[in-house]
């Protein structure tokens, strides 16, 4: 596989092809509802052009809602988020990366932050339990695969 920029947008779908990034994880094992491993594995090896998803409503709320939800979690939960704008490549699998939302500011630890549909509720469990659906949890334990020295994902979602 051809090497990965040391720092590229999470847009960047040229960059994004020459690896599995999080938002791949899922889809590579099989627990994505959404897109095959088939699919994946040609958009990988140039034999299909990925679909470009940035305009469908769900990814437009998470993109706008993302930087309030990181504000509402100091204010509701005390828990101070920075953003991320690294691009995490792994040392041992340099074509696996990831990017991060965020961190949990005065820890090792990952944030990742979700603002689904309310039809989405349902995937999810209560609050404060690691009830997440496996898609997500994919892209969790691919970060820490990438980054060892995080000791964990807090997820941060929100529901209308």
């Amino acid at each position: 596989m051809e090497q990965l920029a040391k720092n590229f947008a999470v847009n960047d779908l040229i960059e994004r092809q020459k690896g599995i990034g999080g938002s791949d994880a899922g889809t590579a094992v099989g627990v994505n509802p959404y897109k095959s491993p088939y699919i994946l594995y040609l958009e990988k090896i140039g034999a299909r052009e990925p679909e470009d998803i940035s305009h469908k409503p769900a990814v437009k709320r998470g993109v706008r809602l993302e930087p309030e939800i990181m504000k509402w979690v100091k204010e509701d939960l005390d828990i101070t988020l920075r953003k991320d704008n690294t691009t995490h490549i792994s040392k041992e699998y340099p074509y696996l990366f990831c990017h991060n939302d965020g961190t949990v500011v005065g820890s090792h630890r990952i944030a990742e932050i979700k603002a689904p549909s309310i039809h989405m509720r349902e995937k999810w469990g209560e609050p404060g339990t690691d009830a997440i659906p496996p898609y997500y949890l994919a892209q969790g334990v691919h970060a820490l695969a990438i980054q060892p020295e995080m000791e964990g994902v807090d997820y941060f979602a929100y529901f209308d």
